[in-house]
């Protein structure tokens, strides 16, 4: 195996991340399926086919802030920058991140911060 810098071995496990959620979003929230069943991409309730769920979509913007070359110095705006990601994926988040949203945005979330 290649040595690989640890910033390449950080982009390479989220978008192994993201392609495997996208691939299994449409068997989200469903009971196991039967080993004798074909796998294949079909369109469910909230995702499109190949369309990345709300874990990846929280986990983008951490990607990105990651891009910029973490740095404990910076930490705070890096925390900003992830927090205004989120802000915007909140808008509209699809299948079970309805749920997530209403725990961030309740009340007892919202007292803590």
């Amino acid at each position: 195996m290649a040595d690989l810098t640890l910033r390449e071995r950080i982009v390479g496990s989220v978008i192994a991340a993201a392609a495997s959620d996208a691939l299994g979003a449409q068997y989200e929230t469903k009971p196991p399926l039967p080993d004798t069943e074909v796998i294949e991409h079909r369109l469910s309730n909230w995702w499109l086919a190949g369309e990345w769920t709300d874990d990846t979509a929280m986990s983008y913007p951490i990607l990105q802030a990651g891009t910029t070359g973490f740095d404990m110095s910076i930490l705070a705006p890096t925390l900003d920058s992830i927090a205004e990601g989120w802000k915007d994926w909140i808008k509209n988040p699809k299948g079970s991140g309805g749920q997530t949203r209403a725990v961030l945005l309740s009340d007892d979330v919202q007292s803590h911060t």
